[in-house]
């Protein structure tokens, strides 16, 4: 059964990510550079976007998550707890690591200290 699920998401995934990217070769291939730069930016406002509301569900739904998954995995009430007080370190690993990748954070720090372009 978790194997089902597993593989559900990937494959949901796999479609966004190949959605995507038709999506970005289709504005290359019929738009010159300038439109498509202001595509891409546009998207990746709506990428940010959307990765922000999926962190908040995940942090809003972690308890229903971890009740869902001790009762299809059986854990025991000391596991159960253990997991549901991971929540706001799962929220501090999420946010770091949108704030490094999603905004660009390292290569805005290395264009500050290198002086190029931000």
């Amino acid at each position: 059964m978790r194997r089902v699920g597993l593989i559900t998401l990937s494959l949901l995934a796999l479609a966004g990510v190949l959605l995507v990217g038709n999506l970005l070769w289709q504005a290359l291939a019929l738009s010159s550079v300038e439109n498509v730069a202001r595509r891409v930016e546009h998207l990746s406002q709506v990428a940010a976007l959307i990765r922000m509301s999926l962190i908040v569900s995940v942090v809003g739904l972690w308890p229903q998550l971890v009740n869902w998954a001790c009762g299809q995995g059986g854990c025991s009430k000391a596991r159960r707890a253990d997991l549901l007080a991971q929540r706001w370190r799962l929220l501090g690993w999420l946010l770091l690591i949108e704030l490094l990748l999603g905004q660009r954070l390292i290569g805005r720090m290395l264009s500050l200290v290198t002086g190029g372009p931000a």
